[in-house]
């Protein structure tokens, strides 16, 4: 091996041996943000910012539920007693799942002695047990929140759209495998041919995507909600008093899976978070097609689930809401109490 060579091999690895230290110090980092975020407002009024859309869409979720409550507080009477405040002081959650259900709860007030037994048990749970309330955090901030739209408006249109036919995209990759063939005959002319496709793929490719996006988003969001409920089974699953999410969840999980095997391409872009590996992705769903190819595979498996997609974000945005009221319940221990109000069957009464 001659000199030349062998430098060109100690600037590959060298150059690997960066790309592989700056991933691993930029998820140590991002890590440790997440863990002091989680300490820092922990029993605190949260500092969200709301856009007027993004607070918009948190109501969406209450509005497209099915089945009527038997008590549910109209517009008029919310916005006269101020519960918009009320939520911003307890919504210390970290998902749209979360948020969303936190809303649902405060717009459906419940006066069965047993169900708010059962969410103050789950309050208890994850204010005394600080490692699990933890790693449900985290789980939930891995999910995160869709900003731009309301998961809950577009599973609803999905159930009614009709894929596209992939036969364009499969004609993109015979165009490119036909081009790369042509430079064993016409170098020129291959190179020409290339250059030609790959730029009618990439405009055709962001023409297709911005007609799906936001329903491209709503599958992705299943997708990572799907994910959470894989990561929350894992936490909660040795802990008592929390066994009917976990049986529940599971059922969710392996009806789903199927269907959803292989889903992985459909990410969304991430190539800000610093991972070469998800920067080539970006390239190879663009090149490809391989992200719309595969959601328009899956918009009527997608459509088969909605029960089972509601029900899971009502079984995580249950699980969320209560580590959101156990934070306000810590916050108020530090502002004159709290209390916790008894049910009476009897009839009304004034004690003098």
């Amino acid at each position: 091996m001659d000199t030349n060579s062998l430098q060109i091999i100690v600037i590959i690895v060298i150059v690997i041996l960066t790309c592989i230290y700056v991933y691993v110090r930029n998820k140590k980092n991002a890590a440790a943000a997440i863990e002091r975020r989680i300490t820092k407002e922990w029993g605190n009024i949260p500092s969200k910012k709301y856009t007027s859309d993004s607070y918009s869409n948190i109501s969406h979720y209450f509005r497209n539920s099915t089945g009527v409550p038997a008590h549910v507080i109209d517009d008029i009477t919310w916005n006269d007693l101020g519960m918009d405040d009320i939520f911003r002081l307890i919504n210390n959650t970290y998902s749209s799942t979360g948020q969303e259900y936190l809303y649902k709860l405060l717009r459906t007030p419940c006066a069965e002695e047993e169900v708010l037994k059962e969410f103050g048990t789950l309050a208890d749970i994850f204010g005394t047990d600080e490692a699990l309330r933890k790693s449900m955090q985290r789980a939930y901030m891995k999910l995160g929140t869709s900003r731009n739209i309301s998961v809950s408006d577009y599973l609803e249109v999905i159930t009614g759209l009709e894929p596209e036919s992939n036969a364009k995209h499969y004609a993109g990759w015979a165009a490119i495998a036909a081009s790369f063939a042509l430079l064993a005959f016409s170098p020129a002319a291959g190179i020409a041919a290339i250059c030609i496709v790959i730029g009618y793929i990439v405009v055709s490719y962001y023409k297709c995507k911005a007609q799906i996006d936001p329903y491209l988003a709503c599958v992705n969001h299943i997708l990572k909600l799907d994910e959470c409920s894989s990561d929350v089974i894992s936490v909660i699953s040795s802990h008592d008093g929390l066994e009917d999410y976990v049986t529940q969840l599971s059922q969710l999980h392996h009806t789903m899976a199927a269907d959803l095997k292989g889903s992985g391409i459909l990410g969304a872009s991430s190539g800000l978070d610093g991972s070469v590996a998800a920067m080539l992705l970006d390239y190879v769903r663009i090149l490809t097609h391989l992200d719309i190819i595969r959601f328009n595979k899956m918009i009527k498996k997608i459509a088969l689930h909605k029960e089972q997609v509601f029900l899971m974000m009502e079984l995580l945005g249950r699980l969320e809401s209560a580590i959101a009221v156990a934070s306000f319940r810590q916050y108020l221990d530090s502002n004159n109490g709290w209390c916790e109000p008894g049910l009476s069957h009897s009839s009304i009464r004034l004690n003098a």
